[in-house]
């Protein structure tokens, strides 16, 4: 889980580098990077001032250094300074393998966005090196 807020300032003020961002593989998976939260007309994720996150991954070894993973991420961004806990979640779910090398587990996941917006693709694909979270 991860709850992130930022006080002082306004979005409209508040510099794009210091906004709080989600989605992709690192957060809720099955949604481009950094696209979950408020969109501009164009699509273009805008960020917020808060934003909650949350996984559940499940994963089995199937041999020596393979493991097989299914998992569910929810997540949402918010133009307050603080997150609405009931607010509407973005959630995505998928499956994966992990292969455990000596520097770290490789990840191959694939998910589907369960809240598929217009702008959304049907699917993501993701390839990284170590933990989702």
């Amino acid at each position: 889980m991860r709850i992130a807020a930022t006080a002082g300032q306004t979005l409209t003020t508040l510099p794009v580098n210091k906004r709080v961002f989600a989605g992709g593989g690192s957060s809720v998976r099955g949604y481009d990077y950094q696209s979950v939260g408020p969109l501009d007309p164009a699509g273009v994720p805008i960020g917020g001032r808060s934003a909650v996150e949350a996984a559940v991954e499940a994963r089995a070894r199937v041999m020596a250094r393979v493991q097989l993973a299914a998992f569910v991420d929810a997540g949402a961004v918010y133009a307050n300074s603080f997150p609405d806990f009931m607010g509407d979640y973005l959630v995505g779910a998928g499956v994966g393998v992990r292969y455990l090398s000596t520097i770290g587990p490789i990840r191959l996941d694939a998910a589907l966005p369960l809240e598929k917006r217009p702008t959304d693709r049907d699917f993501q694909i993701y390839i990284s090196l170590g933990q989702p979270f």
